[in-house]
C-alpha cells in the first residue's frame, strides 16, 4: 500500500485553499461560491449574520456561569429581528465551551458577522453548508429530528470532550434556529400558516487553516457510491483513497485508539452515516516540534483549550513522519430511525457483501475503526 506522500497537483479542485468559483452553483456543481444580491441564499445570510450577531453580543454581555447547571442545556434565547427571529438554544452551554476552547467571543462574532460563502460538495446529503469569510467556521443547516437528538444528548457530548480533551469530535459552537413569518399576499403577517423554521448549527472547520492541504476527503468506510470524479470533486471519498495509506508512525496507536472511543460514545446515541474528514498536508518546516497525542502545554479551564485563535486548528492536527493530518468525525446526529432500518434491509438485499453506508450503529462504528486501521501505518 502506497503512503499519502505525492499530493495532488495545485491545480486540481481538492489542493489548496478552497477557491472561490465566478459560477453560480447551477452551472458549476461542487466548489465554495459568493453569496451576492443574485444568490438564491442572499437574504438568508443576511438575516443570519444580524442574528448570529445579536445571539454572540448576549453571551458576551451575559457570559455563563463557571458552574453548568441543568437549565443551560434547555434554555431557548428567542431575539426578534427585521422580518425574522432567531432563537439561540442551550446558549450558556456553547458559550462555556468556546470558552473552554480558548475562543474569543469577539472572534466568534466578527466571523460570524462577516459575508458568507456557499459551499457544494459532492454529499448526497440534502443540507446546505455555509463557511464564514475566514473559513474557520461552517454553518451546517439540520432538520428538526437532528437538533431534537443533538439538544437530547448535548450534555453526554460536553462530558465526552472533557474527558477526552483531543477527540476526533467535531467542535459544536452554537444551536440555532431562524423563523421567518409568512405574509400574506397584501403583505400582513398570515397568522393562520406556519411559520417555516430551518435549523442549523455552527461548527469548527476541520480543515482550518484550508491553506496548503494537498488532498480532502470524506470517509465513510464503505464502498457503494464511495467514489468521486476526481476532475470535478472538492472532496474524494472512500475508494479515492485505495492504495494509500496514513503514514502515522508513533501517531498512529493513539489515533486508533481515541476513533475507538469516540465511534463507541456514537454507537451509544445510536447514530450512523457519520463521516472521517481527512485533509492531507505537507511536513512540519524543519525544525518545528511534531504534535503529541499528550499536549505539552498547560491546559486551562476545563481542560479543553488548545490555542484555537492562532494560526492553526491543532485539535484535529496529527503529524506523521511525512505528512500532517487533519482528521475529525463530523454529522454525528443521524439517528438509526425506522426508515433507516428498512434502508438497511432493503440495501441488504441489493448489496449482499453489505459495503453500503447504512448499517446498524454498532457496525457502522466497527466498520470505520477497521477501515482507519487497515489504511494506516
Amino acid at each position: 500500500m502506497a503512503a499519502v506522500t505525492g499530493g495532488t497537483p495545485a491545480s486540481h479542485p481538492c489542493a489548496g485553499g478552497l477557491r472561490l468559483s465566478p459560477r453560480a452553483p447551477q452551472q458549476h456543481k461542487f466548489g465554495l461560491f459568493e453569496i451576492g444580491p443574485e444568490h438564491q441564499f442572499h437574504l438568508l445570510t443576511c438575516r443570519l449574520r444580524t442574528g448570529l450577531r445579536a445571539a454572540t453580543q448576549a453571551a458576551i454581555d451575559h457570559p455563563p456561569a463557571d458552574t453548568p447547571c441543568d437549565s443551560d442545556f434547555v434554555a431557548v434565547l428567542r431575539q426578534p429581528h427585521e422580518g425574522f427571529e432567531l432563537l439561540t438554544y442551550a446558549g450558556p452551554a456553547f458559550a462555556r465551551l468556546r470558552r473552554a476552547l480558548g475562543l474569543p467571543e469577539e472572534l466568534y462574532q466578527a466571523a460570524l458577522s462577516s459575508r458568507y460563502f456557499q459551499f457544494v460538495s459532492n454529499s448526497k446529503s440534502k443540507a446546505r453548508f455555509f463557511l464564514t469569510q475566514d473559513k474557520r467556521f461552517f454553518l451546517k443547516t439540520q432538520t428538526k429530528q437532528e437538533m431534537r437528538l443533538l439538544l437530547a444528548n448535548l450534555p453526554r457530548y460536553l462530558r465526552h470532550l472533557e474527558a477526552f480533551p483531543r477527540s476526533l469530535l467535531v467542535r459544536l459552537l452554537g444551536a440555532h434556529s431562524i423563523v421567518v413569518p409568512r405574509r400574506s399576499r397584501a403583505g400582513a403577517p398570515a397568522a393562520a400558516l406556519p411559520c417555516p423554521q430551518r435549523y442549523f448549527t455552527v461548527t469548527l472547520s476541520v480543515f482550518f487553516p484550508d491553506e496548503g492541504i494537498l488532498e480532502r476527503y470524506d470517509i465513510k468506510g464503505c464502498s457503494v457510491d464511495r467514489w468521486a470524479e476526481p476532475a470535478s470533486a472538492v472532496v474524494l471519498k472512500d475508494l479515492n483513497f485505495e492504495g494509500k495509506s496514513l503514514v502515522l508512525g508513533s501517531q498512529r496507536p493513539w489515533l486508533l485508539r481515541q476513533l475507538e472511543l469516540d465511534s463507541r460514545f456514537l454507537e451509544e446515541l445510536r447514530v450512523l452515516d457519520y463521516s472521517l474528514l481527512l485533509a492531507v498536508r505537507p511536513p512540519l518546516p524543519d525544525g518545528l516540534t511534531a504534535w503529541s497525542p499528550v499536549p505539552c502545554h498547560v491546559l486551562q479551564g476545563s481542560g479543553l483549550s488548545q490555542n484555537l485563535p492562532g494560526g492553526s486548528n491543532p485539535l484535529h492536527c496529527i503529524d506523521g513522519p511525512q505528512r500532517r493530518y487533519s482528521v475529525g468525525l463530523v454529522d454525528l446526529f443521524s439517528s438509526y430511525t425506522f426508515r433507516r432500518r428498512l434502508e438497511h434491509l432493503w440495501k441488504r438485499i441489493r448489496y449482499r457483501d453489505g459495503s453500503f453506508s447504512t448499517v446498524p450503529p454498532a457496525a457502522y462504528a466497527r466498520r470505520l475503526c477497521r477501515w482507519v486501521e487497515a489504511h494506516s501505518e
